[in-house]
């Protein structure tokens, strides 16, 4: 809906208040909690002790993840034991999966990469309050869910400086552009600075999102009849 609205607003000379997104809507339990807590389910759960970054999303080729390896490569001189969780709904994309695991292989950090699928909200919620920083380079996305998720979270977000990420998160987010600094990264990773993302999640919350519906419908029904 988001590449739509783009695409009209560039071919069509329509005024941009009038054109209307429906997000889609996050469960209410993705939020800050309690990092000690988190990091017991996780250990409990996972066996993962050490500090890691996450990747949440669609397991597919425009993620750039191989970029993200290399960024890894290089934190991974800082902090040794960094694990680099890939959480996906599936990872049934064989052919990437090989791909990335050829990468993986060759800057010899495979036994620091761990893949999860099929994982619960609330295993989701404690990776995310628990986690270095969420990273997604992904060059081309329409409403991406998993990252909102994270960032609802209070988790430090590393991306990609497109316009859908740049309307989610304003100045909250590192974002991507020639080449991966880490040193720039820890920066803003540890100072981080507390934020209220209302200006984000309302747009996110269920309620919010029916009384958007029921707006736009409104709107529509008005100019038809």
């Amino acid at each position: 809906m988001y590449q739509l609205r783009i695409f009209f607003l560039d071919n069509f000379s329509i005024d941009e208040d009038k054109i209307f997104v429906n997000y889609g809507v996050i469960s209410k339990f993705y939020m800050k909690t309690d990092t000690f807590l988190s990091s017991v389910y996780i250990k409990s759960k996972f066996n993962i002790e050490d500090e890691f970054i996450v990747f949440s999303g669609d397991f597919h080729e425009r993620k750039k993840l191989e970029k993200s390896f290399i960024l890894f490569c290089d934190l991974k001189k800082q902090i040794p034991k960094l694990k680099f969780l890939i959480l996906s709904h599936d990872l049934k994309n064989l052919k990437y999966l090989d791909f990335l695991k050829g990468i993986s292989k060759k800057l010899n950090i495979s036994e620091d990469i761990i893949y999860l699928s099929n994982l619960s909200i609330m295993d989701k919620v404690n990776i995310f309050n628990n986690c270095l920083f969420f990273i997604d380079l992904s060059v081309y996305e329409d409403v991406n869910m998993d990252i909102v998720e994270a960032f609802s979270c209070n988790t430090p977000i590393i991306c990609s400086e497109i316009n859908l990420y740049k309307e989610y998160f304003g100045d909250f987010a590192f974002y991507y552009k020639d080449k991966l600094n880490y040193i720039s990264i820890l920066e803003f990773v540890y100072n981080y600075r507390l934020h209220n993302g209302d200006f984000v999640l309302n747009k996110f919350k269920s309620d919010i999102s029916l009384v958007s519906s029921l707006k736009v419908y409104n709107k529509f029904s008005k100019n038809i009849y």
